[in-house]
Order: C-alpha cells, then structure tokens, then sequence
C-alpha cells in the first residue's frame, strides 16, 4: 500500500510538473517538451466556436502548431477540465465563464482556463506566449460571485435582486459580468446595494443582498453576478 501511495504521489507530481499553462510555453517549447499546443474551447455558441478554432490553427511559430482537441458551445463544465487534465490542454473560454466550483476544481488539477470575449485579443495572447514575449500585464481578477435567488420590480430603480454572496465578495459600483448558464449576457455595474432597509457598500461570503444593475434590467433567477477588477500580473 505505501508503494502504490508513493508511485500514485510520483505520477501526480510529474504530471503537475508538466501542466502546460502559456506562462511556461516558451521554455517547454525550447527544451523540446512539446510540439504541439492542445487547446480545448467552449463559446457562447457553435459559430464563434467554429471561429477561434479557425484563427488558433492558422498561428505557425517556430514549427509549433495548435492542436484543437475539441470546439463546442456551452458554459465550461468539469469535464472539460477532466478532458484538458487528460490531454494537457490549454482550456480557452470565449464569450464564457467557468463557475466558482470549476475554477477551484481546474486549480487542483493545474488546468489553465483562459477567458476572452475579443477573438484578435485570444489570438495576441497566444502568439506572445509562444515566442516567449508574455509581459507583465493588467488582467482581471475575480473577487466574488451572487447567485439570484428573487426579483423585484420598482419603478424608480427599476429590477432589484435578491442575491446571496455564494464567494469572495461583491461592492457598489463594482464591475460585474451577468452570467446565465454559463453564459455571459451582460457586462456592466452594481449601481446599488441594500442589506435590508440599509444602503450597504459590500457583502461578503454567506450574505445576503439586493442589487440593481445600472442600465440594466433583464435579470432572471439563478443568474451568476460575478464582480471584478484588474490588477498587474508579472509573467515568470
């Protein structure tokens, strides 16, 4: 039993030490490590789908080519994290958002999930990375997610949600991404944030909330409100 615990530890290293991720593209692609870059994309549906597939497979750097492995629409699943573990891919989301469960459930597992929703900004990010020229760069960094659990109609403020803080952290006049089915529908703000009767600037973890979005009505129960902001990432 312990020999068989060791060997299982041994072969989860090695294949935590050889978890492709566009950080260390380049110096994998420089030793020789690989050859090919396998990439595993979910859109919002078939068409764009279709589209980054297309633009990925034109990228020809150095001899090293890209290797879809699978292009389908739908939100990002465990599976597809199951399935880029599994053929160590690169899993890119376009137009879609992996829930807090997949995230955590990709980390574990070293899968690098990227999220887009321009094609031309995909396709930057991966020549850079394949000639070795990822900089340090302002990225997004998710600080919590709400689901909706009741809706509200007022005329003055307009569509009011009745959210609890399922990660992390939500605050007034945040930016925020409106996810359906791991879809995203909607890009915009948090205009205002009530605890009770109370105007409220934050709810965190375990909380629960009423938001309105600014400009922005069409909400629908078990949406996903995820908030964001950036920061500076500096490339190893």
């Amino acid at each position: 039993m312990a020999n068989q615990i060791k060997l299982s530890k041994t072969e989860k290293e090695l294949r935590e030490s050889n978890a492709l991720s566009l950080e260390t593209l380049h110096d994998q692609m420089n030793e020789g490590e690989i050859q090919t870059i396998n990439v595993i994309i979910k859109a919002d549906n078939s068409g764009s789908a279709e589209a980054v597939a297309a633009s990925l497979q034109k990228i020809d750097v150095e001899g090293i080519n890209v290797n879809v492995i699978r292009s389908t629409a739908g939100g990002i699943s465990e599976g597809d994290v199951l399935l880029a573990e599994t053929t160590n891919s690169i899993l890119y989301g376009f137009n879609v958002r992996p829930s807090s469960l997949v995230r955590q459930f990709a980390n574990e597992r070293k899968v690098d999930i990227r999220t887009h929703r321009i094609i031309y900004a995909l396709i930057e990010e991966m020549e850079a990375a394949m000639k070795g020229l990822l900089k340090p760069e302002i990225v997004e960094e998710i600080t919590g997610q709400a689901v909706v659990q009741a809706l509200w109609k007022a005329s003055k403020v307009g569509t009011i949600a009745g959210c609890r803080v399922t990660e992390g952290y939500l605050k007034r006049e945040q930016k925020i991404r409106l996810i359906r089915d791991g879809v995203v529908v909607h890009e915009g703000m948090i205009e205002t944030m009530q605890h009770g009767k109370n105007q409220a600037r934050e709810t965190k973890v375990g909380y629960e909330c009423g938001m309105t979005l600014k400009g922005y009505n069409d909400i629908h129960e078990n949406d996903i409100i995820e908030g964001y902001h950036f920061i500076e990432v500096k490339v190893a």
